[in-house]
Protein backbone atom coordinates (compact mmCIF):
# COMPACT_ATOMS: atom_id res chain seq x y z
CA UNK A 1 0.00 0.00 0.00
CA UNK A 2 0.99 3.64 -0.20
CA UNK A 3 1.29 3.72 3.58
CA UNK A 4 3.73 0.79 3.57
CA UNK A 5 5.87 2.47 0.90
CA UNK A 6 5.89 5.83 2.65
CA UNK A 7 6.74 4.17 5.99
CA UNK A 8 9.61 2.17 4.48
CA UNK A 9 11.09 5.30 2.93
CA UNK A 10 10.71 7.32 6.13
CA UNK A 11 8.36 9.84 4.54
CA UNK A 12 6.76 10.91 7.81
CA UNK A 13 4.71 13.76 6.36
CA UNK A 14 3.22 11.45 3.73
CA UNK A 15 2.42 8.87 6.42
CA UNK A 16 0.69 11.60 8.47
CA UNK A 17 -1.35 12.85 5.54
CA UNK A 18 -2.49 9.34 4.61
CA UNK A 19 -3.60 8.56 8.17
CA UNK A 20 -5.09 11.95 9.11
CA UNK A 21 -7.35 12.04 6.08
CA UNK A 22 -9.10 8.80 7.06
CA UNK A 23 -11.93 8.11 9.46
CA UNK A 24 -10.90 6.37 12.70
CA UNK A 25 -12.09 2.93 11.59
CA UNK A 26 -10.24 3.35 8.29
CA UNK A 27 -7.09 4.43 10.17
CA UNK A 28 -7.19 1.20 12.16
CA UNK A 29 -7.77 -0.84 9.04
CA UNK A 30 -4.82 0.65 7.15
CA UNK A 31 -2.47 0.51 10.16
CA UNK A 32 -3.20 -3.20 10.62
CA UNK A 33 -3.11 -4.05 6.88
CA UNK A 34 -0.47 -6.66 6.11
CA UNK A 35 1.22 -7.02 2.73
CA UNK A 36 1.93 -10.34 1.01
CA UNK A 37 4.90 -10.92 3.37
CA UNK A 38 2.69 -10.20 6.36
CA UNK A 39 4.36 -6.87 7.11
CA UNK A 40 2.42 -3.90 8.46
CA UNK A 41 3.47 -0.31 7.80
CA UNK A 42 5.11 -0.42 11.25
CA UNK A 43 7.26 -3.40 10.17
CA UNK A 44 8.34 -1.31 7.18
CA UNK A 45 8.96 1.87 9.18
CA UNK A 46 11.44 0.20 11.54
CA UNK A 47 13.49 -1.06 8.59
CA UNK A 48 14.28 2.46 7.50
CA UNK A 49 14.94 3.41 11.08
CA UNK A 50 13.37 6.92 11.20
CA UNK A 51 11.79 7.11 14.61
CA UNK A 52 9.51 10.01 13.63
CA UNK A 53 7.74 7.72 11.16
CA UNK A 54 7.44 4.99 13.78
CA UNK A 55 6.05 7.50 16.31
CA UNK A 56 3.56 8.82 13.77
CA UNK A 57 2.18 5.34 13.16
CA UNK A 58 1.85 4.62 16.89
CA UNK A 59 0.44 8.04 17.81
CA UNK A 60 -2.86 7.25 16.11
CA UNK A 61 -3.52 4.24 18.33
CA UNK A 62 -4.67 3.69 21.89
CA UNK A 63 -2.22 1.84 24.18
CA UNK A 64 -4.14 -1.42 23.66
CA UNK A 65 -4.15 -0.94 19.89
CA UNK A 66 -0.42 -0.17 19.99
CA UNK A 67 0.24 -3.45 21.80
CA UNK A 68 -1.91 -5.34 19.31
CA UNK A 69 0.05 -3.82 16.41
CA UNK A 70 3.37 -4.54 18.13
CA UNK A 71 2.32 -8.17 18.59
CA UNK A 72 1.39 -8.51 14.90
CA UNK A 73 3.69 -11.04 13.29
CA UNK A 74 4.62 -11.25 9.63
CA UNK A 75 4.84 -14.53 7.67
CA UNK A 76 8.12 -15.49 9.38
CA UNK A 77 6.78 -14.70 12.85
CA UNK A 78 8.70 -11.44 13.19
CA UNK A 79 7.17 -8.48 14.96
CA UNK A 80 8.27 -4.92 14.22
CA UNK A 81 10.49 -5.21 17.30
CA UNK A 82 12.25 -8.29 15.86
CA UNK A 83 12.96 -6.36 12.65
CA UNK A 84 14.21 -3.23 14.43
CA UNK A 85 16.41 -5.33 16.70
CA UNK A 86 17.87 -7.35 13.82
CA UNK A 87 18.79 -4.15 12.00
CA UNK A 88 20.31 -2.64 15.13
CA UNK A 89 17.94 0.34 15.06
CA UNK A 90 18.22 1.21 18.74
CA UNK A 91 16.09 4.35 18.58
CA UNK A 92 13.28 2.46 16.82
CA UNK A 93 13.52 -0.26 19.50
CA UNK A 94 13.16 2.38 22.22
CA UNK A 95 10.25 4.04 20.43
CA UNK A 96 8.42 0.72 20.18
CA UNK A 97 8.89 -0.11 23.86
CA UNK A 98 8.80 3.25 25.65
CA UNK A 99 5.03 3.68 25.98
CA UNK A 100 4.32 0.14 27.14
CA UNK A 101 3.74 -1.01 30.69
CA UNK A 102 6.29 -3.45 32.16
CA UNK A 103 3.82 -6.30 31.61
CA UNK A 104 3.36 -5.31 27.98
CA UNK A 105 7.13 -4.96 27.51
CA UNK A 106 7.67 -8.48 28.85
CA UNK A 107 4.96 -9.80 26.55
CA UNK A 108 6.47 -8.28 23.40
CA UNK A 109 10.04 -9.15 24.42
CA UNK A 110 9.05 -12.79 24.88
CA UNK A 111 7.54 -13.25 21.40
CA UNK A 112 9.44 -15.86 19.43
CA UNK A 113 9.50 -15.87 15.66
CA UNK A 114 9.23 -19.06 13.61
CA UNK A 115 12.97 -19.68 14.12
CA UNK A 116 12.40 -19.59 17.88
CA UNK A 117 14.16 -16.26 18.39
CA UNK A 118 13.10 -13.34 20.55
CA UNK A 119 14.00 -9.78 19.54
CA UNK A 120 17.08 -9.92 21.78
CA UNK A 121 18.23 -13.12 20.10
CA UNK A 122 17.61 -11.59 16.66
CA UNK A 123 19.75 -8.58 17.60
CA UNK A 124 22.53 -10.81 18.88
CA UNK A 125 22.46 -13.25 15.97
CA UNK A 126 22.11 -10.89 13.03
CA UNK A 127 23.55 -7.50 12.25
CA UNK A 128 22.14 -5.97 15.42
CA UNK A 129 24.46 -3.66 17.28
CA UNK A 130 25.67 -4.07 20.83
CA UNK A 131 23.79 -0.83 21.57
CA UNK A 132 20.49 -2.40 20.47
CA UNK A 133 21.21 -5.55 22.49
CA UNK A 134 22.04 -3.45 25.55
CA UNK A 135 18.82 -1.44 25.18
CA UNK A 136 16.70 -4.58 24.81
CA UNK A 137 18.31 -6.21 27.84
CA UNK A 138 17.76 -3.05 29.87
CA UNK A 139 14.05 -3.01 28.97
CA UNK A 140 13.86 -6.70 29.89
CA UNK A 141 15.55 -6.15 33.26
CA UNK A 142 13.51 -3.07 34.15
CA UNK A 143 10.23 -4.72 33.10
CA UNK A 144 11.07 -7.85 35.12
CA UNK A 145 11.82 -5.68 38.14
CA UNK A 146 8.67 -3.59 37.65
CA UNK A 147 6.40 -6.62 37.42
CA UNK A 148 8.02 -8.58 40.22
CA UNK A 149 8.40 -5.62 42.57
CA UNK A 150 4.65 -4.93 42.38
CA UNK A 151 3.91 -8.57 43.20
CA UNK A 152 5.80 -8.36 46.49
CA UNK A 153 5.30 -4.71 47.43
CA UNK A 154 3.10 -4.10 50.50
Amino acid sequence: TALHNAALRGHTETVKSIIVNLATDQQLQILFTQDSAGNTALHEAVLGGPTETVKTLLDHLTPDQQLKLLLTENNTGNTALHKAARRGHTEAVKTLLDNLTPEQQLKILSVMNKQGNTAIQEAAGKSGTSEAITALKQYQTEADYGVNFRKFAP
